[in-house]
């Protein structure tokens, strides 16, 4: 039997939702380089970490991390956490 390979091609979405995607209480878009404050606040907190399952992060890794959900979101893929 042989392993399949995720790529990036059979990663994408079937669809690109229309951005963005809003409720009366709730609005959904990609990250934007600005949520950097927002996303550190939430990923160096140690209560907040442990839900997230991984320690707190570092102004350093959430940077990262931003940056790696940009760029799987403007490859229409998914981007790990």
């Amino acid at each position: 039997m042989r392993a399949t390979v995720a790529t990036v091609e059979t990663l994408r979405m079937p669809f690109a939702p229309a951005w963005p995607l809003e409720t009366e209480r709730l609005l959904l878009r990609p990250f934007e380089p600005d949520d950097l404050a927002a996303l550190y606040e939430i990923h160096s907190d140690d209560d907040n970490a442990r839900w997230l399952y991984n320690d707190a992060r570092t102004p350093q890794q959430v940077e990262e991390l931003l940056q790696r959900k940009i760029a799987g979101a403007s490859l229409g893929g998914r981007a790990s956490g």
